[in-house]
């Protein structure tokens, strides 16, 4: 078994960190959330617009309710830097979605089941994580069945996540995210846990 800390590669061939007119990349996600028993769904639409030589990238992402995109940040690490103009925090499936999709500076060609690496730091939202990821399977050429855990903590909140993500080495995208865990919040006072499952697909890539 191979245990690898951090293999890092451009996400794309270009360094530029200026923007263009047209993404450099977009891709959408239908989202399911399972919150206690209440299912909703949602779409999510993720653009890359930006990669710097250091190996970070820039997005918008639109999320419902949220009137214009937010752009982030986000460096090599995951870490990820909100725009000042934004109208708020992203929602936890918007922040799943960037970590996963930011794992692109993360050269994943060639690995191969039972592979695994951890990342520990923060968010860039006042978190703290805790991410372990271990291939468990290769379905097809270039895929990777990937079981995760990831542990999440921010002052008196905590929220631990564990499920799959299949990823396309070769496109360097998620092709989908199931989590399902346990988000303990400090609600008027009292502290409250809830079921949660996040589930999002890739349905949209202009990247044939």
């Amino acid at each position: 078994m191979r245990v690898i800390t951090c293999i890092l590669a451009a996400l794309v061939a270009t360094s530029s960190a200026a923007f263009a007119d047209q993404p450099l990349r977009h891709v959408e996600y239908a989202v399911t959330t399972n919150v206690d028993g209440r299912a909703s769904t949602s779409r999510l639409l993720l653009d890359l617009v930006g990669t710097t030589n250091d190996r970070g990238i820039s997005l918008t992402i639109a999320e419902p309710g949220v009137a214009d995109p937010v752009r982030v940040d986000v460096d090599a690490r995951g870490v990820v830097t909100i725009a000042m103009a934004s109208d708020g925090p992203l929602s936890p499936e918007a922040k799943m979605l960037v970590y996963f999709f930011a794992l692109g500076a993360q050269n994943m060609t060639g690995l191969g089941r039972g592979d695994e690496w951890a990342a520990d730091g923060a968010t860039g939202d006042g978190a703290q994580h805790r991410t372990r990821f271990r291939v468990v399977r290769i379905p097809g050429e270039g895929r990777l069945d990937i079981s995760f855990t990831r542990d999440l903590d921010l002052g008196g909140e905590h929220a631990g996540y564990r499920g799959h993500l299949l990823y396309d080495a070769f496109k360097v995208v998620p092709l989908s995210v199931d989590a399902r865990g346990e988000v303990q919040a400090n609600e008027l006072g009292v502290q409250r846990t809830h079921e949660v499952r996040l589930a999002l697909t890739l349905v949209k890539d202009s990247q044939p």
